[in-house]
């Protein structure tokens, strides 16, 4: 049981990039505490992500006995239901080639495709990949765009470019066509046609170098599918940035139900 608690805790430190942890027991920690009697995790080994916004944590032998042993239900042994993945399922992806398992285990990129980005980065597609770069992790697969932070040489080519990538991820759904940014000294008015029909969109523009990603928060959601067709939209995705660093604006295309577990499993925040 020991040499089946530590295997199951190695390979969870190894994939998932977590640590081994071990409180002892605290005779002055009140009750339920951590270090006191009543806690769960005192004087146990356990693995946890402590360097991932709401990381996973598990007891190995916690895990087994939740796989292994029946559970009563009124009075009944019952055979527990679901399986290793179902008890890890809180551990955050922190590799490219886990992050597109994930995609391809929820049918939003093929094989095929997980295969070529996993080929481009093989020299480092099992390194630790760190929060602030799975959301480009997901661009690279081809379920994500991205918006400039850093200053553009072209207002209107970077909105195009922004406008034609999404409206590509909606596979015919919607076309986007001749995206105009006219009026005022930098260009105030955004304008471009959604399945033919005409959108406007206010904009303000400090220079003519730098995108207004509130706008682009705004006009995104044009490009979703018409909702009885298509239950896809683009999310906005929230993520752990470092500390006095500038990032681009990422929106991920996904259904609600793929949303809630790229939530979970990559610990985004998703609006």
């Amino acid at each position: 049981m020991q040499g089946a608690c530590w295997y199951l805790g190695e390979v969870i430190r190894r994939s998932k990039g977590a640590v081994w942890q071990y409180i002892p027991f605290d005779p002055d920690a009140e009750p339920w505490a951590l270090g006191s009697r009543e806690n769960v995790w005192t004087e146990v080994p356990f693995v946890d992500q402590p360097d991932k916004r709401v990381g996973g944590a598990a007891i190995p032998l916690g895990c087994l006995r939740e796989l292994l042993l029946d559970e009563e239900v009124d009075g009944e042994q019952k055979e527990r239901q679901g399986g290793l993945r179902d008890e890890l399922f809180w551990f955050r992806a922190s590799s490219y080639a886990q992050v597109g398992a994930l995609l391809t285990r929820m049918g939003m990129v093929s094989r095929e495709e997980a295969d070529s980005v996993l080929a481009k980065y093989a020299d480092f597609a099992h390194d630790e990949l760190p929060p602030h770069e799975v959301p480009d992790a997901l661009e690279e697969f081809g379920v994500a765009i991205s918006a400039h932070a850093d200053d553009v040489d072209d207002l209107e080519a970077s909105y195009t470019g922004i406008l034609e990538e999404a409206a590509a991820l909606t596979d015919g759904a919607v076309t986007i066509t001749d995206v105009r940014l006219h009026g005022g000294e930098y260009g105030e008015t955004l304008e471009f046609a959604r399945n033919g029909m005409l959108v406007t969109q206010e904009t303000g523009h400090q220079s003519h170098r730098y995108l207004d990603h509130l706008a682009i928060m705004e006009f995104i959601g044009h490009v979703d599918p018409d909702p009885g067709d298509d239950t896809r939209r683009f999310y906005l995705v929230e993520f752990v940035h470092l500390r006095n660093a500038t990032y681009d604006s990422y929106y991920v295309f996904a259904t609600p139900e793929q949303a809630t577990v790229l939530e979970k499993e990559l610990g985004l925040d998703l609006h």
